[in-house]
């Protein structure tokens, strides 16, 4: 017994002197995630309340750097341009409609030019960069990468001229889309690499029927990717702000470095795929 005390005392670590300098601990450091959207969606909006209340946007995001990977649904309620849509696509955004016999699905996403735009450059200055296609977050208080719920857009009590319009199979009138407050700046430096360069053309994919089954709208809509890292505006910052006044909500952007772009279905499966930058 006085053996084996003997041997688990010998077994201890003896404590360092007194002064010496602590060991040091072999640690990997662990790399950071890839922001999704639920955190490039509240980066953006703590810029916001950060740009409303006087001070500097860029200040209030810890983004600058780092990767990214964010999913944007899109038609969430059926194709673009045809009655009855709830669409929303257009410039910067995301949409789909079918083709003119309906044996296809187009998907397509055209970058917004935002080269000049005033959200981006600071009054009677010129941009130092060739070129910035803008993608729009629509839908920016929804940090989930799916498409809103159908029931939400049916929670407002029907009213009575409503009810009449129904009976006379009238659709009532919808509320027009809200603006938007949140984008993703994709910049090209001037000299940079031509490889990849797209200049504005629209991102395309059809998707086909599978022999003789008829295509249906898609439920839950399409998906569209974005992947690539948090760039600078000329400030250093990542994040720019706008806004009409102080009773308007804020526009803000962040920039970005885009590597690849893609379709999927609402489920994730990929469709189609680019890498913009080569």
């Amino acid at each position: 017994m006085l053996a084996a005390l003997l041997l688990t005392g010998c077994e201890r670590e003896t404590p360092p002197p007194e002064g010496a300098p602590a060991p040091v601990q072999n640690s990997v450091p662990v790399a950071p995630t890839a922001l999704g959207r639920a955190e490039i969606v509240a980066a953006l909006a703590l810029a916001a309340s950060a740009h409303a209340a006087g001070a500097d946007p860029g200040d209030a995001t810890t983004i600058a750097g780092r990767t990214f990977s964010i999913r944007l649904p899109f038609g969430c309620f059926g194709p673009e341009g045809e009655p009855g849509s709830r669409g929303l696509s257009g410039e910067g955004l995301a949409g789909w409609r079918w083709n003119e016999d309906r044996s296809g699905q187009v998907l397509s996403l055209t970058p917004a030019d935002w080269t000049t735009s005033e959200m981006l450059t600071a009054p009677g200055a010129e941009p130092d960069w060739e070129r910035v296609d803008g993608y729009w977050i629509a839908r920016p208080w929804l940090a989930e990468e799916t498409c809103p719920a159908a029931a939400a857009s049916q929670a407002r009590p029907q009213g009575e001229d409503e009810r009449e319009a129904e009976d006379a199979a009238a659709p009532p009138a919808r509320p027009a889309p809200a603006p938007f407050t949140a984008g993703l700046a994709a910049i090209r430096t001037e000299g940079a690499s031509r490889l990849g360069r797209r200049d504005g053309e629209p991102y395309r994919f059809v998707v086909r029927g599978e022999g003789e089954t008829p295509l249906t709208a898609p439920e839950g809509g399409y998906r569209v990717l974005l992947e690539g890292r948090i760039g600078a505006f000329p400030d250093g910052h990542p994040v720019r702000c706008t806004s009409e006044g102080p009773n308007n909500q804020p526009v803000c952007i962040a920039a970005i470095v885009l590597d690849r772009v893609a379709f999927e279905t609402a489920d994730g499966q990929q469709l189609s795929e680019w890498r913009p930058e080569g």
